[in-house]
Formats: C-alpha cells, sequence, structure tokens
C-alpha cells in the first residue's frame, strides 16, 4: 500500500475543500441578504434526522482522512530514520482517540451518576494538558518535517513556514488569553469597540488573511512532500 501517495493525495483533497469553502463563503457573505440567511436557518432546522445524519457521516470520514494523513507522515520519518517525524506522527494520530476516551469516560459517569462534571475536575485539566501536548506536538513535527527536508524535497519549506504560522498563531491565542484574564482591559475594550474595529479592523483582517493563505501553503508543500516521499521510496 502506498501511504504516502495515499496521504498525499488527501492533503490536495483537503486544500482543495479548504479553498473553495473559503471562496463559498466570502461569495455568499457578499451577496446574501439578511433574509435570505435566517431562511436559509429555518430550512436547516427543518432538516433535523438528515442533517445530523450528514454531518456524522462527514465527521467520520474526515476523522479516517486526517488519520492516514498523519500515518503518510509516520511512514516519510520510517524510511528516512527520522526519529521525529516518526513520533510527532503518532501523537497526532493517537490526540484524537484520547480525547474520544475522555468524552466517553464522562459521559458514562454522567449517565450513572446524572451529575454534570465539573470544570475543575479531572477531565478539564486532562484537556488542558492535551492542548498543551498538542502545540508542543505541532512545533517539534514541524522541526521534523524541516529536518527531513535533507531528503524529501518540499519538506523543509513546509516546515519553515508550519513555524512562522505557529508562532503567529501562538502570540496571537496569548493576547487573546491576557484579554480574558484582564477583565478592566477587556471591558475597556468593549466600551471602545467601535473605535477599536476602526482602527485595527485592518490588522484583524490582513492577519486572518495571511494565516489563511500561509495554511494553505503549508497543506500543499506538505501534500507534496509526501508525493516526492512516495515517489522515492514506494516505487521500488
Amino acid at each position: 500500500m502506498r501511504w504516502m501517495r495515499l496521504a498525499g493525495i488527501i492533503g490536495i483533497i483537503f486544500l482543495v475543500l479548504s479553498v473553495g469553502f473559503s471562496i463559498y463563503g466570502i461569495i455568499s457573505t457578499l451577496t446574501a441578504s439578511p433574509e435570505a440567511i435566517m431562511q436559509g436557518v429555518s430550512q436547516q432546522e427543518e432538516i433535523g434526522i438528515s442533517l445530523i445524519i450528514l454531518f456524522i457521516s462527514i465527521a467520520v470520514l474526515a476523522f479516517a482522512s486526517f488519520l492516514l494523513f498523519y500515518w503518510g507522515f509516520f511512514k516519510m520519518g520510517w524510511h528516512i530514520h527520522n526519529f521525529l517525524l516518526k513520533i510527532t506522527s503518532l501523537v497526532m494520530i493517537g490526540i484524537p482517540f484520547i480525547i474520544l476516551m475522555i468524552i466517553g469516560i464522562v459521559w458514562v459517569q454522567q449517565a450513572m451518576s446524572g451529575v454534570m462534571t465539573s470544570l475543575t475536575s479531572w477531565p478539564a485539566y486532562f484537556m488542558i494538558f492535551i492542548f498543551l501536548l498538542f502545540l508542543i506536538n505541532v512545533f517539534l513535527f514541524y522541526i521534523g518535517l524541516i529536518k527531513a527536508g535533507k531528503e524529501i524535497r518540499f519538506a523543509r519549506l513546509a516546515g519553515i513556514l508550519g513555524i512562522i504560522a505557529f508562532i503567529i498563531s501562538f502570540l496571537s491565542f496569548c493576547v487573546l488569553i491576557y484579554l480574558f484574564l484582564n477583565p478592566m482591559v477587556l471591558i475597556s475594550l468593549l466600551f471602545s469597540f467601535a473605535d477599536v474595529m476602526k482602527e485595527y479592523l485592518w490588522i484583524f483582517i490582513l492577519t486572518e488573511v495571511f494565516l489563511t493563505v500561509l495554511g494553505w501553503a503549508i497543506l500543499l508543500f506538505i501534500s507534496l512532500s509526501l508525493f516526492d516521499a512516495s515517489k522515492k521510496f514506494e516505487n521500488i
């Protein structure tokens, strides 16, 4: 089985869908009237069970594709003896199962006790730990890609772009955390929301557009790196 080629195809599909949905969302937002938006919401509410089944099917397909995508990077790391790429790929595969396990345990506890799980209980702390593990793992994954660039084309570029995107996203996240942990700053921003948006809206828009395009570039180059690895090691 050519796992890396399959992962590359999945990456390209993710890229095409992401670009397509973004363009569709922009066009729909610019052309749709408020009445049409409300009508669309009411129609979705009427769909009910069919919509739920569709969402579940898409979620299962996306979950399986996600696992196969990172399995391709594990195979890449295996062939080029890149321990960091192998272990971070396995962690990316394992994290969704850990989250599902925690959700299942919490659901069983609530079903048996009839009491909602507190936000200060162990699942909440464990989810914070998983989130921090995910952040560290993503950073190390991109480092592994940079190291893989010695043998795999496009891997180094994808890793460098990934590090840039990670740093910008992390700094933006830290700013949001700072605002929520400082109520006075948040309140002052809310009272002057119109003025803040008038002055800094273009910064938010440019940052969002830059990160989106950067994400597309990363997805493109890591997919191309999978194709290159497949051509070198899976055609033998």
